[in-house]
């Protein structure tokens, strides 16, 4: 049985196609709304290509927007499709009617399953414009055509291509715009039919990766973990993703782009409260300490929960190379712990401060028990209207050592094991040790593959030592156990209508801000009852400074921010003056 959409009639070598009504497809039509069943890789072992199979006996498949692929940029699915509620995971519960925004050079493609040789014939039915000029690629062949515009802008078939087809299995249709023509081209569907369509499937994906996550740790490490190096390489390719490092209190490091290169900013972000909750009293809010920029800015996050991170400032900017190593160190506190977050400035071969923050210790854990862990994860953010790049892969390779509290260092020796669908017993994800020594994590891709439920970790047998390094030396690894500067509070009294402060830089010294009033606002600026700049140009050292006609009917609550070439600095808590 077959079910043609072209609205002319093709005659040829390899049979009659009659036509059908022009614009129209139905759910029963080819694989559409089929089961996705799984298909072995040939000459892979435990990998697969999940496949909709055309009905039996039609050898039609119908390539739509919803189960195609291009690169973020100028192309965009629109319009209404057909409810695939079997499929509806693998394009965020939406259904497209075409694909628009065609500029030359912009490419659409199809993954396909073939289980037969022979005669392949390709429609392709387009709308919005007469002048566009595309081109259809299958296997080294390729047809030339102009797009059409059916009567009140129904789709319509445009252009046509015949292929042979020599061996079975996996192959890429793509779809490219060699002529743009008014722009306004839609393409609604590719309707594939032939011999070599019977028993043959559409390659299916979710419309972006999903996301890869993963733990690092050392299993020779002694005692309770205080800071870790990781080092990251992104593999090169053509399309950028999200790769932080995961800690204890939420996210740090840089994005990456499209080209394998970092991008110039950082995450650093703390969380408070999640999303819909109530915000807790203010001593419980995670705090800026520090950042290390007089750039940067103490700002804020509210989104999927609630907290602060470093805003305005792009540390890697015009240092933007395919490897990035970034540090963390763990101070904790009865009430606090505090983060220190560091990166290294490849041009200037050093290390710098970025941020650091502390966050409340909610569980009452022993500090000496805290231990810092690190974690990583692949996220490709947008919907799926624009992100459609689940068959493009994203890498990341990894190494990294942990320091213990009695400051030795320790390499990281294994990668946990995850992403494993429960049902299926897959993993859309790749994770080991490459050829160079390095971890690597990945998603994206056309296949899935056989998980290993029973293996919790991945060994490395034989990890980079951190005197292996050129950028850990003694001088290095003293600098990401210190800060560049710091400002501490020694005196705070009230005499008379008098605000009487003294106290201590270290390092730079720079201009001092003091914030004051009934309350412990942390650092957290804007809820501090007053303000004013104590000193232009404070000197490291002993610093002392009178504040007059202070209004207080009680004790004051006071704390300062140091700010000079280096950065900005607040003390590490606030004081009470009496």
């Amino acid at each position: 049985m077959r079910i043609c959409l072209a609205a002319v009639v093709i005659l040829s070598g390899f049979g009659a196609c009659f036509a059908g009504p022009a614009g129209e497809l139905k759910p029963d039509y080819g694989q559409i709304g089929q089961d996705i069943e799984l298909v072995s890789v040939p000459d892979e072992e435990q990998a697969y290509y999940q496949v909709q199979r055309t009905r039996d006996g039609q050898d039609q498949l119908f390539l739509t927007p919803n189960n195609g692929f291009f690169a973020e940029g100028r192309l965009m699915c629109g319009g209404e499709g057909l409810e695939i509620i079997k499929q509806d995971r693998l394009n965020q519960g939406k259904s497209f009617g075409f694909i628009t925004g065609w500029n030359k050079g912009d490419i659409a493609e199809w993954g396909i399953w073939l289980e037969n040789t022979g005669k392949l014939n390709a429609y392709v039915n387009t709308s919005g414009d007469n002048d566009a000029v595309f081109v259809i690629h299958l296997d080294g062949q390729r047809e030339v055509f102009a797009s059409k515009s059916g009567q009140n802008g129904q789709p319509t078939p445009a252009g046509w291509g015949r292929f042979s087809v020599k061996k079975n299995g996996f192959y890429k249709l793509k779809l490219e715009c060699l002529k743009s023509g008014t722009g306004k081209s839609k393409v609604h569907w590719i309707e594939l039919n032939g011999s070599s369509a019977e028993k043959g499937g559409v390659v299916r994906l979710r419309w972006r990766p999903s996301a890869a996550h993963t733990k690092f740790s050392s299993s020779k490490v002694e005692g309770p973990v205080r800071a870790w190096v990781m080092e990251m390489d992104a593999m090169l390719g053509e399309h950028g993703f999200y790769s932080p490092v995961t800690t204890p209190f939420g996210y740090y490091g840089p994005t990456w782009q499209a080209n394998g290169k970092v991008g110039s900013g950082f995450n650093f972000s703390l969380w408070s409260y999640g999303r819909g909750k109530k915000e807790p009293p203010v001593d419980q809010l995670s705090h800026l300490l520090a950042v290390g920029s007089p750039k940067a800015r103490f700002g804020g996050f509210g989104h999927e929960g609630t907290g602060v991170k470093v805003r305005g400032w792009a540390p890697l900017e015009g240092r933007q190379t395919q490897r990035q190593a970034i540090a963390l160190r763990l101070e904790p506190g009865e009430t606090y712990d505090t983060y220190y977050s560091y990166f290294h400035a490849s041009d200037e071969k050093v290390w710098k401060l970025f941020g650091a923050g502390n966050k409340y210790n909610k569980n009452n854990t022993d500090p000496a028990d805290k231990s810092l862990w690190v974690g990583s994860f692949i996220e490709v953010p947008g919907p799926a209207q624009r992100q459609r790049t689940g068959p493009y892969q994203r890498r990341m390779r990894y190494r990294g050592w942990v320091m213990n509290a009695d400051g030795k260092w320790y390499p990281l020796d294994r990668m946990r094991n995850g992403n494993i669908n429960r049902s299926t017993g897959l993993t859309h994800t790749k994770r080991g040790v490459n050829e160079n020594g390095w971890f690597y994590l990945q998603t994206g891709g056309w296949k899935r593959y056989k998980g290993k439920p029973n293996k919790n970790f991945i060994e490395h047998p034989d990890p980079t030592e951190l005197s292996e390094v050129p950028y850990m030396d003694r001088e290095d690894v003293m600098t990401i156990q210190s800060m560049p500067c710091e400002i501490e509070i020694l005196k705070a009294e009230i005499e008379a209508d008098k605000l009487v402060l003294g106290f201590g830089i270290r390092g730079y010294g720079g201009q001092v801000t003091a914030y004051w009033g009934d309350k412990d606002c942390l650092t957290l600026t804007d809820r501090w009852q007053n303000s004013k700049v104590i000193a232009d140009d404070a000197n490291e050292g002993l610093n002392k400074v009178v504040i007059s006609d202070i209004s207080a009917d009680s004790d004051l609550w006071v704390r300062l921010l140091l700010e000079n070439d280096r950065g900005r600095f607040f003390t590490q808590k606030s004081s009470q003056a009496k």
